[in-house]
């Protein structure tokens, strides 16, 4: 029996970063078998031909694109799974698309009924040494689970629940931790599979002796007030990210979206976070019909309140979205130095309010029905003329944010607190 393993990556900032696309599912080595790693641009009859051998090959997705680009490779060997596929494996489209291949829901430990591996497998140190990048982006499992769980508006419904082999002996962090690769010379950017982090494995990161001084670990975050507990008894989180779905910075919009959190402890955590080095992605809701002249009010007051609170670093470290291919050249075409060395504060990022289900735009008002890429189908939430004169006035003054950030000393600089290694472009 030959097994192959599929990894996706892609390199940016002139092959100075890459970017492991290896899914949240395979990362323990399960079975014995080969690795691979290719991107969206590979030839598929060249892909095709290199795996002809194998008897089944196993494969885990974090984007549509690499997921669309299965559809010339899979056949009745491949066993698919990850975000990706598992968030699409239900619409007709993807189905056509993938039918010729086994797809997943479950972790492979899972569907292999084996149990968690006790070493943490790293596949793609011959990929490092190839590119030499400065700044590696990687995954890393500590727990697959929404900790939250709780937005009844969410489109995330994969790998919500604890897996038989998490329910029996839990995930062990350490060991995750401990095996990652050194890497001294490069910053890496962990991310730490979890939708939404709970205070048990945040609690475990921070206080681990396996720390790394050159790692950025990313966690998805809810900040309620266990998480808020936990960062306040944190020394030091100047090698940590979170990304933070404020959504909409007030309390009558959070209590519509049912999204179960209190505005005031969200407020405090985001300032806790900052202040102790943290690096956040603030993910705000605009053109939300749930906007009107007393919850643009109460927006207004809290980011009055984010200016005098929380600490912004040098914005051309942040990166404002309002069109997605835009942005993305603008990142990619950066100088590393601003991506790196500045990187930090808190990155707004602006998406228009798109609902994944009609149910969900139904309990909004009015809304615009449109076939998106690949077979999707959103809704986009219809504003009155006042909603969008207030969501243009919102997003002005989100924009004065930018214009906020302070001098933040060298002692609570990202680059000179964490990173004692030389940065040459």
């Amino acid at each position: 029996m030959r097994n192959a393993f599929i990894t996706f990556y892609f390199t940016a900032l002139n092959n100075k970063m890459l970017e492991l696309h290896n899914g949240f599912s395979f990362v323990y080595h399960l079975v014995d078998g080969d690795h691979f790693f290719i991107t969206i641009n590979d030839d598929p009859h060249k892909i095709r031909e290199m795996l002809k051998g194998y008897d089944t090959i196993y494969a885990s997705t974090s984007f549509h694109l690499e997921t669309y680009y299965l559809r010339n490779l899979v056949d009745r060997r491949w066993i698919v799974g990850g975000p990706s596929v598992t968030t699409k494996a239900s619409l007709g489209y993807w189905q056509n698309l993938l039918g010729n291949a086994k797809i997943i829901h479950q972790p492979f430990e899972e569907m292999l009924n084996s149990p968690l591996s006790s070493r943490y497998t790293i596949y793609w140190n011959e990929l490092i040494e190839k590119f030499s990048p400065k700044f590696v982006r990687m995954s890393a499992i500590c727990d697959k689970r929404c900790y939250w769980n709780k937005c009844n508006f969410c489109a995330l419904k994969f790998n919500q629940q604890s897996t038989p082999s998490e329910r029996k002996i839990g995930r062990n962090v350490e060991t995750v931790l401990k095996q990652l690769p050194d890497y001294e010379d490069k910053i890496v950017s962990c991310y730490i599979a979890c939708n939404a982090v709970s205070p048990m494995i945040l609690n475990q990161v921070i206080n681990s002796k396996y720390r790394k001084r050159n790692y950025v670990y990313h966690f998805q975050a809810r900040f309620d007030r266990e998480i808020k507990m936990i960062l306040e008894n944190a020394d030091d989180l100047h090698n940590f990210e979170f990304g933070v779905g404020l959504e909409f910075p007030s309390q009558q919009v959070i209590d519509k979206l049912n999204k179960g959190l209190e505005l005031e402890v969200e407020l405090e955590a985001l300032k806790i976070a900052s202040k102790k080095g943290a690096k956040i992605q603030l993910f705000m809701l605009l053109n939300t019909p749930m906007i009107s002249d007393e919850t643009f009010k109460e927006a207004c007051t809290s980011i009055d309140w984010m200016k005098d609170n929380l600490i912004f670093m040098d914005w051309e470290g942040r990166i404002f979205i309002d069109e997605f291919e835009h942005t993305k050249d603008e990142f990619f075409n950066d100088s590393p130095t601003n991506i790196i060395q500045k990187y930090g504060g808190i990155n707004l990022f602006y998406s228009p309010l798109v609902w994944k289900t009609k149910e969900n735009a139904e309990k909004f008002g009015d809304y615009i029905e449109e076939q998106a890429s690949f077979g999707n189908t959103i809704y986009f939430s219809k504003l009155t003329d006042r909603q969008k004169e207030l969501s243009k006035q919102y997003w002005e003054k989100l924009l004065t944010l930018s214009n906020s950030y302070s001098s933040v000393p060298s002692s609570l600089s990202y680059s000179n607190k964490i990173l004692s290694i030389p940065i040459d472009y």
